[in-house]
């Protein structure tokens, strides 16, 4: 298997409690892998130090290619997002410095899979959970990422559309 990345006895901290100790594993290129736990057992905190959002107390990541495309889609939805969603994949595409041909048809591609392609010109504040996290796995995978990590991926998806993600995550 090609490893990509190396997880090496992270452990941290809140507030004096310990939410991870010394988790150890590998990434490996084209691999799917769930994190399952308890709630408040540490699987957001880990997603979000792997994705370099939050910094361990201990321990390393060990990156296997020099650049990393890491993709991220939060647990937990912002509710007041004041574009629409062809606007708001529109700028995080360009502040990600993609060519606006590219992007465009990237953003339209999306649209399509995700099936909210008679909804790319409603602001997404008036959308439901579902929607609105559709968005944000979309804003995810504009560019072709190394390693896409989705916290609670199919929360607030109906069954349809976590059927439809789960077939696009497996190929």
């Amino acid at each position: 298997m090609n490893t990509i990345m190396e997880i090496q006895n992270i452990s941290k901290q809140y507030r004096g409690k310990k939410i991870l100790e010394n988790a150890t594993f590998s990434i490996c290129a084209n691999q799917i892998i769930a994190l399952v736990g308890k709630n408040g057992s540490g699987k957001s905190t880990l997603l979000k130090i792997i994705a370099e959002l939050v910094e361990a107390d201990s321990g390393s990541i060990v990156k296997h290619r020099q650049t990393l495309k890491i993709g991220y889609v939060p647990e937990v939805t912002p509710s007041h997002i004041l574009f629409t969603p062809e606007e708001y994949l529109y700028h995080m595409g360009r502040i990600r410095g993609m060519p606006k041909e590219q992007l465009q048809q990237k953003i339209n591609d999306l649209l399509e899979l995700f099936h909210l392609q008679d909804a790319r010109n409603i602001r997404i504040d008036n959308f439901s959970k579902g929607m609105k996290h559709k968005v944000l796995i979309m804003q995810a995978m504009l560019e072709d990422t190394d390693l896409l990590i989705l916290d609670e991926p199919l929360s607030g998806l109906d069954p349809k559309a976590q059927s439809d993600l789960e077939e696009t995550l497996s190929f």
